[in-house]
């Protein structure tokens, strides 16, 4: 009853804001009525959640007698509307109602100061008639004068290349995820990929969030991953992401290389995509980079400069692959909650919940040295010969989703995971709601955390010379023990919480290196 109250708040405010002459001078206090009402239903559905859980518990531990109940009432919990049901879509909702707030308030303050300026030139033109005379022909020597520039026309002028880009990243304790989200959607609109708007959605709206799958690649001595936790300069992380359910479409393959701040240089991220069926042929060295620029230069509005800056990270690419012999060693999986402005990127900010780190190690086939053209056309003569089941073994880079995975080949980690993505100038000030939200208590800073660090630590760890520093943080020994006896040697603590939720973090808090520098 209380989450219909919730939906008809939000429908009244949607059909409130579509009105040409809606007044939104308490808008925004309304949209916040109704995220701090659907916190409360959440909070007390949490809460007794929690507390029937714990009874469960007691009673089994109390009365071993009369059998276990713990699993029948918290399979019946699970059945619950609540519980069962997505309501997600209000995120994404209350992002949109607070989208046209701030691009109403946007349009006034733009015809506020126009209306000052056209006063200005009226005091101008009655005191200075001859200053207008040696305007007008100023104007005339350079010809018409440019259009005024608007909010939309600003932001196409928006440079992507004179940025540089600062992320930081934290930890967010599941009982603080709506209003963490909540909290962000009022200065950035979720983002919605429009090819997953039909495909993922709740039964009232589109999901605010959609999956990622990431797969990594390493050597077998885990050559970048020790490379990348001691961030030795131009540390390189490859990996192969695609988005989405089911199999995937489109992958990306992209490359983040790492910069020292202090030598005036940035970690860049470069990417670029390409169809399913040929990562098996990137991974053996046999990806055709000429084809590859033919079908980029084929397309439409693509300037030459982005063709042959593709076509050499292609190369880079599938040369660092086949020097270093990598291959797929551990995938991340969740669900990724995006904010960002549809006109710019300089704010950006990104949560991903459910997230479990899988071993792919032995589940890909091995990149294979490189070899001459022709002898790349024998090849693919004699795998078309293979049977079915051999070409598909040779083929996969990723495990089989239909099988089942050993508990020591994944970890779900317990908290979800926020980050805040700055490319801001070098006179732009940090928003004040970024600050204000960075120092919140809700979030426990993790500063240069790394999923895929995180995966090769906990899943190979008798692989690793070296484990991060956050490994060692109470709030994760039970996730990391769930993975094994061989995971659980990198603890250091002998004594785990009785809950992952009834554990502070002690994680470094280290000060927020967005653009506070």
């Amino acid at each position: 009853e209380e989450v219909l109250k919730v939906r008809r708040s939000l429908r009244a405010l949607e059909a409130l804001s579509a009105g040409a002459a809606a007044r939104l001078d308490d808008f925004g206090d309304q949209c916040g009525a109704v995220g701090a009402a659907f916190l409360e239903v959440e909070k007390y559905v949490n809460l007794n959640v929690t507390a029937v859980r714990k009874l469960l518990k007691k009673h089994d531990k109390v009365l071993p007698s009369r059998g276990p109940i713990k699993a029948f009432y918290t399979a019946r919990m699970h059945d619950m509307r609540w519980v069962r049901n997505d309501y997600s879509d209000v995120v994404v909702r209350l992002s949109r109602l607070y989208a046209r707030v701030a691009a109403a308030t946007g349009a006034d303050d733009d015809r506020d100061a126009k209306d000052d300026d056209d006063d200005k030139d009226d005091d101008d033109d009655k005191d200075d008639d001859d200053d207008k005379e040696d305007d007008a022909t100023k104007k005339k020597h350079r010809g018409p004068a440019a259009p005024t520039a608007g909010p939309a026309a600003r932001a196409k002028q928006y440079d992507d290349s004179s940025f540089v880009r600062t992320t930081s990243k934290f930890w967010v304790r599941p009982e603080d995820l709506s209003m963490v989200k909540l909290a962000i959607s009022k200065h950035l609109p979720v983002f919605v990929q429009p090819a997953t708007r039909e495909a993922e959605s709740t039964s009232s709206g589109v999901k605010d969030s959609q999956l990622v799958n990431s797969v990594y690649l390493d050597s077998s001595t885990l050559e970048l991953y020790h490379a990348r936790l001691a961030k030795t300069p131009g540390a390189v992380a490859l990996r192969l992401r695609w988005y989405g359910t089911g199999e995937p479409r489109l992958v990306y393959v992209e490359r983040k290389t790492h910069r020292d701040s202090w030598t005036g240089e940035a970690s860049i991220k470069e990417r670029f995509s390409i169809l399913p069926d040929q990562v098996p042929l990137l991974l053996r060295g046999e990806f055709d980079a000429d084809a590859h620029e033919a079908d980029q230069r084929r397309r439409a509005g693509r300037p030459a400069a982005a063709i042959a800056n593709e076509r050499r990270l292609v190369d880079e690419v599938a040369s660092l692959i086949v020097a270093k012999r990598l291959v797929p060693t551990v995938r991340s999986q969740c669900m990724r909650c995006a904010f960002q402005l549809a006109h710019t990127n300089a704010v950006r900010a990104s949560v991903d919940t459910n997230l479990c780190l899988i071993s792919e190690v032995q589940h890909a086939t091995p990149p294979q040295p490189e070899q001459p053209r022709q002898k790349h056309k024998q090849g693919d003569a004699a795998v078309s010969n293979l049977n079915a089941k051999e070409r598909a073994r040779r083929a996969a880079w990723y495990r089989d989703p239909s099988k089942s995975i050993p508990q020591s080949e994944i970890t779900r980690f317990p908290f979800a995971v926020l980050e805040i993505k700055l490319a801001l100038g070098a006179q732009d000030e940090l928003p004040a709601w970024v600050r204000d939200l960075a120092d919140a208590t809700a979030l426990i800073p993790c500063h240069k955390f790394s999923k895929f660090v995180h995966g090769c630590a906990v899943l190979l760890p008798d692989e690793i010379q070296a484990a991060p520093y956050w490994i060692d943080d109470p709030a994760l020994v039970h996730s990391i023990e769930a993975a094994g006896p061989a995971a659980a040697s990198l603890l250091k603590h002998a004594d785990a919480p009785d809950s992952p939720a009834e554990v502070t973090s002690c994680v470094a808090a280290s000060p927020l290196d967005l653009a506070l520098a």
